[in-house]
């Protein structure tokens, strides 16, 4: 996970830890899983190590065969972090993770939401401003880097319908 995910989860004098354990943590961690905070790749020179696409403190996680990235996008949770899988042909996949829920939200200018996901969304946020930011830095992300960047949100079935259909 990213570094700043891991800290809000592990340590108790992080800002909104008790945020991170009442609300998303029980589930996540039923399992018991391994939690390890990812690391910057020591063999990327610092531009390369910090930011993707404008996005600063991206972190990589070790040991993998795929390129994978962890892209701070905040707002929604403390650390909260999208994942970033660079496909066969040099494309990027970005899953926005909770970033936002509703295509509209990148897709129209200004942004429109969903009636039904925004109480979900604002329940679960920890700065609003902050994941207003995020969400205008990713619809700029659509814009801006459409022929290396697709992006999306899992819970939008408009979105991963469009995606899961076969092209060709």
């Amino acid at each position: 996970m990213h570094p700043e995910e891991y800290r809000a989860v592990t340590d108790p004098a992080a800002a909104h830890h008790r945020h991170s354990l009442d609300h998303f943590l029980p589930a996540h961690r039923a399992h018991n899983p391994l939690l390890t905070p990812a690391h910057v790749d020591a063999d990327l020179d610092a531009d390369a190590r910090s930011e993707w696409f404008g996005f600063p403190g991206v972190a990589r996680p070790q040991g993998l065969e795929c390129e994978l990235l962890l892209v701070p996008l905040p707002g929604h949770s403390a650390g909260h972090a999208g994942v970033a899988v660079r496909d066969e042909e040099g494309r990027w996949l970005l899953h926005g993770g909770d970033a936002y829920m509703y295509h509209g939200e990148l897709e129209h200018t200004p942004a429109l939401s969903h009636p039904v996901l925004d109480p979900v969304q604002q329940g679960a946020q920890t700065d609003a401003a902050a994941r207003l930011g995020t969400r205008d830095r990713l619809r700029g992300l659509c814009l801006d880097h459409a022929d290396a960047v697709t992006v999306f949100s899992a819970h939008d079935p408009w979105e991963f319908a469009h995606l899961a259909t076969p092209t060709g």
